[in-house]
């Protein structure tokens, strides 16, 4: 019983490949189909973004303990950092800086911070629709460090190290993975079709499949001839 099934299971398989690679047009014309579908949904529906950023170099009143536990400290400064920049009080200065043209909300979910490991340098990115905003946000943000945020952590300074810029080529990372996913979309969707056609096919193709099927050994096969007349 289990052999018969594996000996099934080892037909269907045989079958699936070969009707896959016979009928290999459906994978390519289905997978481009969704390419193109996912395209045009990308460009009608996704905006692009935009994205500014600057360097900010954070100097810590326990600087001389640094040495010791650069990492740690570091990371803590960068965390710090984020959660103060993300307070409402900090937020709602920024979106009056920009004249209110975005939400408190939509401005948090702009902001990207990160801190190379083991440095007290904060990368401070800005992700919008508006390439002028983005650099906006990030000028405001920069400002309000350096007035506000130094008090608020301790810190002895937060220097500037490069200023936001405003990006001429905007940000295709949303778009492009509109189109993987319509692509791997694609092709599952031709192998639910091949794997129906798979099923509907009851043709035996070669001799072993029947002496597998049959458990029984083939003496002998009898060409076909398609080119011969009836008599």
């Amino acid at each position: 019983m289990n052999e018969k099934f594996f000996f099934d299971n080892k037909i269907t398989y045989f079958n699936f490949l070969n009707i896959a690679i016979k009928r290999w047009y459906i994978t390519v014309i289905v997978t481009l189909i969704c390419v193109i579908a996912s395209i045009v949904y990308s460009l009608i529906n996704v905006a692009p973004t935009y994205t500014s950023t600057a360097k900010l170099y954070i100097i810590s009143r326990t600087q001389d303990d640094l040495s010791t536990n650069d990492m740690s400290v570091s990371m803590g400064l960068a965390r710090d950092f984020e959660l103060i920049i993300n307070d409402d009080s900090i937020i709602n200065e920024v979106a009056q800086a920009i004249d209110y043209k975005y939400s408190a909300s939509k401005i948090k979910n702009s902001i990207e911070i990160e801190n190379p490991e083991s440095t007290r340098i904060i990368d401070l990115s800005v992700e919008t629709d508006n390439p002028e905003i983005s650099k906006q946000i990030v000028s405001s943000i920069c400002e309000l460090s350096q007035e506000k945020v130094i008090n608020i952590m301790g810190v002895d300074s937060i220097s500037v190290v490069s200023q936001g810029n405003i990006t001429v080529n905007p940000a295709r990372d949303r778009q492009l993975r509109i189109i993987f996913i319509g692509g791997l979309a694609g092709i599952g969707i031709s192998a639910v079709i091949l794997s129906l056609l798979t099923l509907g096919n009851n043709k035996i193709s070669s001799t072993k499949e029947l002496e597998e099927l049959l458990e029984l050994n083939v003496l002998a096969t009898i060409p076909y001839n398609k080119n011969k007349r009836n008599s």
